[in-house]
């Protein structure tokens, strides 16, 4: 494997969406068979279908964002928002990441701590792949939760934040639990102190990031406050070098309608689409994606990125890859 300058002064910036956590679980069910959805199919996916029914709720349920905006806009249905409220968070509470490494763990560990990884996701299935592969090392990213997590709780006092149940470093209380944002049109984000420095501290990395990766997130129509600010922390039109990276299924398919869809978010050819991860950046240079991409784009020095990170990695096969790495970044 090419030995690359440390890459302190660049930054990588990662963005999760549903789909992501699908990706994390291929057969779209955790360790218990729980299944893990997008937000198309979320409410069938997860058996919430009679919730609908027991307050005649006769909507379209296909698209779980469409839906909660439809219910919370509507007084007739409040009860019935808050029992589906209810039930997402029980749902993903009781999710357990598979023993086996997953896309999760492989994308943690393909990043260092002068990077970061925003997620809107509510399942805890990314904090649970931190808390194992942290044991391989602790130069890990740093995470935010755009949308709060069922597995992250927080001081309401003193803006400190942790694992569910985990004390305050500053007045040794109990976290109370984060709350989650639901997909209503005006998410109101600075409302929520926490969430609002989640996305406060988010944006300054953003800003300063020389790659931006978005997985899995389609940019849904509720989420037009969100664009809108990641499109001012990124301001494409600024940074014509850097380099904007998606991986979403989607890929496969005629890439007209996924670039349209992101269109303010590259100049010229700075982007490239990705089917999975493991043909992205994270999985060809971990660790490096930064200075092998500037290598590649303004000095048209192409590094071989050979070893790549590769599907069905054993744990044993992941930490052995990653202590040579380790190594020669220390």
């Amino acid at each position: 494997m090419n030995s690359f300058e440390n890459n302190k002064s660049f930054r990588h910036v990662v963005l999760l969406g549903a789909g992501a956590s699908c990706a994390a679980l291929p057969n779209r069910c955790d360790k218990n068979g729980k299944k893990i959805s997008a937000m198309d199919g979320f409410i069938k996916n997860l058996g919430l279908n009679t919730i609908f029914k027991e307050y005649n709720y006769s909507g379209n349920l296909g698209n779980l964002e469409e839906v909660y905006s439809d219910v919370y806009e509507k007084k007739e249905f409040f009860e019935l928002c808050q029992k589906l409220e209810y039930e997402i968070e029980e749902y993903f509470f009781n999710m357990r990441i598979p023993d086996e490494p997953t896309v999760y763990d492989l994308l943690l560990l393909s990043l260092t701590p002068n990077d970061c990884i925003a997620t809107f996701n509510w399942d805890p299935l990314l904090t649970q792949a931190y808390r194992r592969v942290k044991k391989i090392t602790k130069d890990l990213p740093k995470i935010f939760f755009l949308h709060g997590n069922v597995d992250i709780s927080f001081c309401k006092n003193h803006n400190q934040f942790g694992f569910f149940n985990g004390k305050c470093p500053i007045c040794q209380h109990t976290f109370s639990p984060m709350p989650l944002l639901y997909p209503i049109k005006n998410k109101k984000y600075n409302n929520k102190p926490i969430l609002a420095s989640f996305w406060r501290q988010f944006s300054e990395m953003l800003s300063e990031a020389y790659i931006f990766t978005v997985f899995g997130y389609s940019a849904p129509k509720s989420d037009v406050e969100a664009v809108e600010l990641l499109k001012a922390a990124w301001n494409a039109k600024e940074k014509p070098l850097k380099q904007f990276e998606v991986i979403d299924i989607k890929a496969k398919n005629p890439l007209g309608e996924l670039q349209s869809s992101w269109k303010d978010f590259f100049y010229s050819f700075h982007s490239n689409f990705e089917e999975t991860f493991y043909t992205s950046s994270l999985a060809r240079f971990p660790r490096n994606t930064c200075v092998a991409l500037r290598k590649q784009n303004e000095l048209a020095d192409f590094i071989d990125d050979s070893p790549k990170l590769y599907e069905e990695m054993s744990w044993f096969d992941i930490k052995t890859y990653f202590s040579t790495i380790l190594e020669n970044t220390v």
